[in-house]
């Protein structure tokens, strides 16, 4: 099986987890545990894939802070929405506090989903598609059209997941693009109004979401 036909297997057996999720659990964790047992699979058979995950390259002090500067402005753009959208946003009770709470909550899965972009679906589509800027445009779109119909996260993903993947082209370090996704996650879920994006929900948990 080529590239091509690998991502497209296992982004639709993510996609079918998160789908029928609303119509049968166990078809969800089914296609789910297969789409899991692919990756690790190829983690196994090229083990150099995952170990480079955890190892940053040699540090580069422009490339550090473009990516700073990338995450910065992602986060102002979300604090300037959330002004506009709901001035009243940043006088939340305990916010600082609960903020920093569901961060540290959130890191496991920052983790997993920078692991599964960077570590699989971002060298499996430099074997694809050989023209890099084209690759990164790829993942963007896939990374957008795993959190549809989510109106909020399709758009923020889609930027976050190109500059995930080329930021992590340029520095392999994965623990920094893991705090960045936390952070702005979190910031979407207490910032922006929770009617636009339905507690982080996607796939049918976002229609059954009740404020």
């Amino acid at each position: 099986m080529n590239s091509r036909s690998e991502i497209l297997l296992v982004f639709a057996l993510v996609e079918s987890a998160i789908w029928l999720s609303g119509i049968s659990k166990p078809a969800s964790w089914i296609s789910g545990i297969l789409a899991l047992f692919a990756v690790i699979y190829y983690w196994c058979k090229y083990p150099g894939r995952l170990e480079s995950i955890f190892h940053p390259c040699k540090f580069k002090k422009i490339d550090y802070c473009q990516m700073l500067m990338a995450f910065f402005a992602c986060g102002t753009a979300i604090m300037v929405i959330a002004e506009l959208g709901n001035p009243k946003i940043f006088s939340q009770p305990n916010l600082a506090r609960r903020f920093a709470v569901s961060v540290l909550f959130y890191l496991g899965n920052a983790l997993w989903q920078q692991a599964l972009l960077n570590g699989y679906f971002l060298p499996k589509m430099d074997q694809a598609i050989k023209d890099k800027a084209k690759a990164i445009s790829a993942i963007g779109i896939l990374f957008a059209l795993a959190h549809l119909p989510n109106p909020v996260l399709v758009p923020v993903t889609a930027i976050g997941g190109m500059l995930s993947a080329h930021f992590f082209r340029k520095t392999k370090n994965i623990y920094i693009l893991i705090i960045a996704h936390a952070i702005l996650a979190v910031a979407v879920m207490y910032l922006l109004p929770e009617s636009w994006h339905h507690h982080l929900r996607v796939g049918p948990g976002f229609f059954r979401w009740n404020p």
